[in-house]
């Protein structure tokens, strides 16, 4: 049976280039998922990297993370929890993102939605959770409640519990900006906080209420795939756990930032793949332009380097 590929790719943070689109447009890959967060911290990049990913000829799918479309006055609000700057930098939130979804086209950017994505067999169902998460509670609350309809935590649970019952596949993969809780509360955990002196789970409890549904309905979870927590981690620069795996779902932050990293031997572009038929099997993946052809490292979740000359 052929095997679906799907590439994520985490936090771009302005690191997406001509030798991306050039390798991805070459690839096998049939679908390509982004994780958020396309420009550093201007607000006016965001549109310009939204329009490099749209260069890239396969089917696409982008949540907007917590740089994407927010104001300077909405992210300081959110990182210290002051009502007053969330909603003084809200007005015009929905324009700004209505301008990055048309400058994305024909990517599909996504939020509180679910899509088809083809398989050999049956189809498989994206299911995507809560636009610009960063954890902590709920961000963007004036955005949320005027674009969704949505003004607490629990709503938000029931909200993706909603979509997973919308889908008629037996297959999902879920997808956020940022990570469910219930993976560890240590700062190198996938979604472990690491700004704060002694830790704590930073996941969202809204997509772990929405994993737990899956499973206990009998959906097959293969992944939920997120980013914004970085690797290497803030604090003291060690390697957050970017892969976990429990009760048969694979946990993938896809967020290695800088995602390109340049050394001796040229720069190194990072991003997931997925390739699911009968099971779900993940790599690590680092491409290195040589010339017109790449030179691509895989990494299996847990596993050894296998190395290949040509595009994946």
């Amino acid at each position: 049976m052929r095997e679906l590929r799907i590439a994520v790719v985490g936090d771009i943070h302005t690191h997406f280039g001509d030798d991306d689109v050039r390798y991805f447009n070459q690839s096998e890959y049939d679908v390509l998922l982004f994780v958020g967060d396309l420009p550093d911290r201007k607000l006016w990049q965001v549109n310009a990297e939204a329009r490099k990913l749209a260069r890239v000829r396969k089917p696409m799918y982008c949540i907007p993370g917590n740089h994407d479309a927010l104001t300077l006055l909405q992210l300081v609000g959110e990182f210290f929890g002051n009502p007053l700057l969330i909603r003084a930098g809200a007005p015009g939130h929905k324009k700004r993102v209505d301008r990055l979804r048309e400058a994305l086209s024909p990517a599909i950017l996504c939020g509180y939605s679910w899509h088809p994505l083809p398989a050999p067999d049956e189809p498989i169902g994206l299911v995507v959770g809560r636009p610009h998460s960063m954890g902590g509670g709920l961000n963007v609350a004036p955005y949320l409640a005027e674009a969704f309809a949505v003004y607490t935590l629990e709503q938000s649970g029931q909200r993706i519990c909603r979509l997973i019952d919308e889908v008629p596949y037996s297959r999902l993969i879920l997808m956020a900006h940022h990570g469910p809780s219930g993976l560890g509360d240590h700062p190198t955990d996938p979604w472990g906080c690491d700004f704060k002196k002694g830790g704590g789970d930073w996941g969202d409890p809204d997509l772990k209420v929405a994993v737990d549904y899956a499973l206990a309905n009998g959906r097959e979870l293969l992944a939920v795939i997120a980013g914004h927590m970085h690797y290497p981690t803030k604090s003291n620069r060690r390697h957050r756990r970017w892969y976990a795996h429990r009760g048969g779902t694979h946990f993938v932050n896809a967020a290695r930032v800088p995602r390109i990293q340049r050394g001796a031997d040229g720069a190194r572009h990072h991003h997931i793949s997925l390739e699911i038929g009968e099971s779900c099997r993940v790599h690590e993946v680092w491409v290195t332009p040589r010339g017109e052809s790449f030179s691509v490292e895989r990494v299996e979740a847990g596993g050894a380097p296998e190395a290949s000359a040509s595009a994946v």
